[in-house]
């Protein structure tokens, strides 16, 4: 028990030291920040990434949340990553970037909020399932804005805005 209430404190501190690491970057540096919830997601945002660093000159701010992800074994230089957990909530909050991209529904009906700052929202799906059939109603509403993978997506999602 008390192995893991140190691990545990270790963790928490390797958290904020992470939080720290992020918020001392110059703003410019974290305009642009993605968020993964597990290792699976980097290879949504893969190719995403592979554009913007070859066809602009933005710095990519990279979140995880499994410390197995494979986004950390990447060391280009305008590719920053960190890793977050516990401290989502905290970190969210503080956030002051131009552009989150995340491909958590229900922003705002979980423990992921808006960032209080005028951060602009972006929603990226991960697959090719329907918008009503798979998520819940308004699941999007929080959103300023949505990378659909699919036509049939935005017909959807247009009809519930109706």
């Amino acid at each position: 028990m008390l192995g893991n209430l140190i691990n545990q404190a270790k963790d928490t501190a390797f958290e904020f030291s992470e939080l720290e690491r992020l918020m001392s970057l110059d703003k410019a540096a974290r305009r642009l920040v993605i968020y993964g919830e597990s290792e699976i997601q980097y290879r949504y945002y893969e190719d995403y990434i592979d554009y913007l660093l070859a066809n602009s000159d933005y710095d990519i701010c990279y979140i995880s949340s499994h410390r197995q992800d494979p986004i950390f074994a990447d060391k280009r230089s305008r590719l920053k990553t960190f890793y977050s957990k516990n401290l989502l909530a905290t970190l969210f909050s503080r956030l002051d970037s131009k552009v989150l991209v995340i491909a958590n529904p229900d922003l705002n009906n979980g423990p992921i909020k808006r960032a209080p700052a005028p951060v602009h929202h972006v929603y990226a799906f991960r697959g090719i399932a329907s918008v009503h059939q798979a998520y819940r109603l308004h699941a999007f509403d929080h959103y300023d804005s949505l990378l659909t993978v699919q036509q049939y997506q935005v017909d959807e999602i247009r009809k519930t805005e109706e």
